[in-house]
């Protein structure tokens, strides 16, 4: 079996609103057991390098999000393969790791597309409901070597607003390939975020 590695990093201008290895000590929520109230860890001190491993220290302090479900084509049934997501953050960022298994590694799809085109590519998608409201988000995709899109999902909306003006600057991303190879696409990092204390449940 293969695995995707994915360490990101999500800055705050957003305003933020998914078989573990032995060493894992944080909590873990079971999306298909319904454990879906996620108290995030914070962490004060975080030195996290943005480069795909999943192994330092600090992600043992993590959430963990696993018992994922199927949005489509079966809403509800349990997902194919296995997905481990880690979150917590620290005072000016959101982090977010992804373990995403593949029992058919050769079929996965993934091109050097141009950034905002990998929607036919295999993919993971995260979505940051920080309107509150449970129909619009910010969502964040990346593909298996590195290359993102970004925009504004609404519900039921026949068009998605992709490359938004988060390019570069609210968001990094490393993948991993368990073996491969790594792509880093460049960001900033605006001095100025914070996030909140103490930790929200989401």
């Amino acid at each position: 079996m293969s695995r995707l590695s994915l360490a990101a990093f999500v800055l705050p201008c957003l305003v933020l609103a998914t078989a573990l290895p032995s060493h894992a000590e944080g909590p873990i929520y079971s999306g298909a057991e319904r454990q879906l109230a996620v108290q995030m860890p914070r962490v004060e001190r975080a030195e996290v390098r943005i480069d795909g491993d999943l192994s330092e220290s600090v992600w043992s302090e993590a959430a963990v999000l696993t018992g994922f479900t199927q949005s489509q084509p079966a809403e509800g049934r349990l997902a194919s393969e296995r997905t481990e997501v880690l979150l917590f953050y620290a005072p000016q960022a959101l982090y977010i790791g992804v373990r995403a298994y593949a029992r058919e590694p050769g079929r996965i799809r993934a091109t050097l597309a141009p950034r905002d085109r990998i929607g036919q590519d295999d993919h993971i998608r995260i979505f940051l409901d920080t309107f509150l409201d449970r129909r619009r988000a910010f969502a964040l995709f990346v593909n298996p070597l590195g290359i993102q899109q970004d925009g504004i999902y609404t519900e039921g909306a026949a068009r998605r607003d992709c490359g938004s003006d988060l390019a570069g600057t609210c968001w990094s991303t490393m993948v991993a390939s368990s073996p491969g190879t790594m792509v880093r696409p460049a960001a900033t990092t605006p001095s100025s975020a914070s996030m909140p204390s103490p930790a929200p449940t989401y």
